[in-house]
């Protein structure tokens, strides 16, 4: 059950991230969560947004792609987390890199996971009770 995440990549200087922002806005797209990470001279923009065919579409001219990833929604509260990580590490699943998010669904968090193999860990995360998040539950935050 994956989601379509853009990875867009900038340089890492003033405007660059409300350059991106603007363009999606102009085009009409929704954001849902959005994580940038940087070195000294460049960042990576990875955004969940409403339609993600859309976003990369007004992205054109820009350096920027969609990966698959998935997400898991767990309860709000202490260490839950760490329980998900856990089940992810106990079976050998490395992690790439995660980013997490609280939305107003019930006291839930969304966590958005990129692993090596997408479908190996939702099976280990299904298999053990964590519930995946679905495209739509993500797009229509």
């Amino acid at each position: 059950m994956s989601i379509q995440q853009i990875s867009i990549f900038l340089a890492n200087k003033p405007g660059s991230v409300s350059e991106v922002l603007n363009v999606l806005t102009d085009a009409g797209v929704d954001l849902n969560a959005l994580t940038v990470a940087d070195s000294s001279k460049y960042g990576v923009m990875r955004l969940i947004a409403n339609d993600p065919q859309k976003a990369l579409n007004a992205l054109k001219g820009y350096a920027a792609g969609i990966t698959d990833v998935i997400a898991v929604r767990i309860d709000d509260s202490p260490g839950k987390l760490a329980e998900i990580l856990n089940l992810l590490r106990d079976e050998q699943i490395t992690l790439e890199y995660l980013y997490a998010f609280v939305a107003p669904i019930d006291g839930s968090a969304y966590c958005v996971l990129r692993v090596p193999d997408n479908a190996v860990a939702e099976e280990c995360l299904q298999r053990n009770g964590v519930r995946l998040a679905s495209p739509e539950d993500l797009y229509n935050i």
